[in-house]
């Protein structure tokens, strides 16, 4: 299993023309020579094996796939959830997948789901800030609960499809998808009360993520860290909390804000404000929680000032907005 690789989001925007021009060229090839042509024009503009034994129906449900997940990449969302709709899959793991590899991994999940549910067992909405500490809390409910972890977005965006499919209960989300117009709005249509947030000090996740971007690409030339660290945290991670703190106007919202260390207790307390509606959950609430260690480095929550001048450390005090440094009772 291998996936279709894309850089991180802080690194996208030099890539945007290249992709709608992929994208054009596929709808050509589709448009002119069908279905099992446009997956070889995907196969030779992107590098997926695409499995071209496989009948008509196959290859148009793989096109649309893939071409959402192209769409969503360029953040054309309604094209993006058109062409998902069209593909007819369910949320899998999570990833970049080919259209073989999505599939089997989702059905696998959607079978776990069915089991899940019929124990009465419904579904974790939670949103998580990258580098957060999310995957330890999301696996050790998935392990507690024994359900399957699902991904409903697509570069960030929900798609609409597989939201509903993971709505019906019996999983829970590894997602980091933000508070967007676009995801609010799916999130009402489709019914969401209410979504856990995960949250952390935008700056360690922002120095987190930058030191993990260049580690697997390898740092950019004409930049250095600290101002890496400062563009990403204030193009995205101070937004993204922003965007949430905003969105409780609109939307139920419980945060989850304990240190990375505490994730046994943020666990017990998701599994605490569901028991009411979802008497299922009762009995978890009397048992052991067994900590699932993923993703973790160090937990130091002040690590990020080590390599982070005044200057800089300065700089993104004042681009903290008030809610959020009340909402996490940041300190300067």
């Amino acid at each position: 299993m291998f996936e279709l690789h894309f850089p991180p989001p802080h690194r996208a925007d030099e890539h945007m023309v290249s992709v709608r021009r992929i994208i054009a060229e596929i709808l050509d090839v589709q448009q002119l020579r069908g279905n099992r042509a446009a997956n070889q024009a995907v196969v030779d503009k992107i590098g997926l094996d695409v499995m071209q034994e496989k009948d008509e129906d196959y290859c148009r449900e793989a096109i649309d796939y893939h071409l959402g997940i192209l769409y969503a990449y360029v953040r054309d969302t309604e094209k993006a959830a058109d062409h998902f709709e069209r593909s007819g899959t369910y949320p899998s793991s999570g990833g970049y997948l080919p259209f073989s590899d999505h599939q089997r991994d989702s059905l696998e999940l959607r079978r776990s789901q069915d089991l899940a549910r019929e124990r009465g067992i419904p579904s974790l909405f939670i949103a998580a800030m990258a580098r957060s500490g999310s995957a330890s809390l999301v696996q050790t409910l998935a392990t507690t609960l024994d359900v399957p972890i699902m991904r409903i977005s697509s570069h960030r965006q929900i798609v609409p499809r597989w939201l509903q499919c993971f709505a019906h209960g019996g999983a829970i989300l590894h997602d980091h998808f933000g508070a967007l117009p676009y995801n609010l709005k799916t999130l009402r249509e489709n019914g969401v009360c209410l979504v856990f947030v995960r949250a952390r000090d935008p700056r360690a996740a922002a120095a987190s993520a930058v030191g993990l971007s260049n580690r697997k690409f390898g740092p950019p030339e004409d930049i250095d860290y600290e101002s890496q660290v400062i563009r990403l945290c204030e193009q995205n991670f101070i937004p993204w909390v922003a965007g949430w703190t905003a969105a409780q106007s609109n939307l139920k919202i419980h945060w989850l804000l304990e240190p990375s260390s505490a994730v046994p207790k943020m666990a017990r307390e998701v599994l605490a404000v569901l028991a009411p509606e979802y008497p299922a959950l009762e009995r978890y609430l009397s048992a052991d929680v067994a900590e699932v260690r993923a993703n973790f480095i160090t937990g130091d929550q002040e690590a990020w000032r080590k390599q982070i001048s005044q200057r800089g450390q300065a700089r993104l005090w004042e681009a903290m907005p008030v809610a959020v440094r009340e909402l996490l009772e940041l300190r300067r």
